[in-house]
């Protein structure tokens, strides 16, 4: 928007010459300022509001990937401590503590005898010689 270029006069007499009539104060040609087109306001507002927008949701999708990494991170934390427990427990020394002390007690040694299937003895009051396997433990 353009202002129209206008001479202002002024028939105020200037204080040093209260004498002379015949001087007068003419103001200077202002030359008038450029209003800033709205168009321009506008585009630039929307401009700042869409940057803002779009700065609040990087900041919000950030957050939610520092949220996930420390999830996940606590997840590998409790995977590695499970495991060590796991491992821990699968130790014979550790069950065996255990059972004892449940009350459980270490059975008797255990003797197998195992007899062949389907063998006829040479003598009939023979007795064939068996084969022992012990085995200590539950």
């Amino acid at each position: 928007m353009y202002m129209p270029e206008a001479e202002i006069e002024v028939d105020t007499p200037l204080p040093n010459v209260a004498g002379r009539p015949d001087l007068r104060v003419v103001a200077a040609r202002r030359t008038p300022r450029r209003a800033i087109p709205r168009s321009w306001l506008a585009t630039v507002g929307l401009l700042g509001v869409a940057v803002l927008v779009m700065y609040v949701h990087t900041v919000v999708q950030e957050a939610n990937l520092n949220r996930m990494k420390k999830e996940i991170d606590e997840l590998r934390e409790l995977t590695v401590h499970d495991r060590m427990v796991l491992e821990r427990s699968r130790n014979p020394q550790v069950i065996d503590r255990k059972a004892q002390g449940l009350g459980m007690k270490m059975p008797q040694e255990v003797v197998y005898l195992n007899k062949p299937l389907n063998v006829k003895p040479s003598a009939p009051n023979a007795i064939p010689l068996p084969q022992t396997v012990t085995h200590e433990g539950f």
